[in-house]
């Protein structure tokens, strides 16, 4: 019996090891992604762009097989991509970006903020607090999506809702929360 246990877990080790050998992994240029991310810091979005482009030279459709954190990269390479496309005004190809960002990695943060940020000044606040509350979902501690979502109720007249946000934001420790509950709190007292 002992030596069934053991054949089938050397049975099972063997096709782990395999089934992650047989699992493309990525070679992303390393210097290329300090030097684009540098670039999109000191705002010369067209120069980082023309880097971040190069770095993304293998067949996109396998990268379904790829191991986590080859799908958290290529995200964030979407992500600064759609970033940087923002921030030259167009806006066709950020959605682009952001869209191919979240269909690698669906919990890419940065990305699901900044395309809430994107529907809020469009004053699609629905989509944007669609955006925020899966923001949340993964990441409770995420004081800024707490933050918009206190802006979003509070512009719909939701005072109760928006004061909730903003005291979840504020016990986080963001300081613009805790200034709007101050400055809402000094409003109802005059009251």
């Amino acid at each position: 019996m002992k030596k069934i246990i053991v054949l089938f877990f050397a049975a099972f080790f063997m096709t782990a090891v395999k089934a992650s050998a047989e699992q493309p992994k990525f070679e992303f240029n390393q210097k290329g992604l300090e030097k684009a991310y540098k670039l999109v810091d000191q705002k010369q979005y067209k120069q980082a762009l023309k880097i971040l482009e190069k770095l993304v030279p293998f067949d996109e459709e396998s990268i379904s097989e790829a191991q986590r954190i080859d799908k958290i990269i290529l995200s964030d390479i979407y992500f600064n991509m759609g970033f940087c496309f923002g921030n030259i005004g167009d806006e066709a190809n950020m959605l682009e970006f952001y869209d191919k960002a979240l269909n690698v990695f669906p919990e890419h943060q940065a990305t699901l903020y900044d395309l809430a940020k994107y529907y809020r000044t469009k004053g699609e606040d629905d989509k944007a607090s669609e955006l925020l509350e899966k923001l949340i979902n993964i990441n409770v501690t995420h004081d800024w999506a707490f933050v918009m979502l206190g802006d979003i109720y509070d512009a719909k007249g939701d005072f109760t809702k928006a004061k909730d946000y903003y005291k979840e934001a504020a016990r986080l420790g963001n300081e613009e929360a805790e200034a709007k509950l101050s400055e809402e709190e000094n409003k109802s007292q005059q009251k």
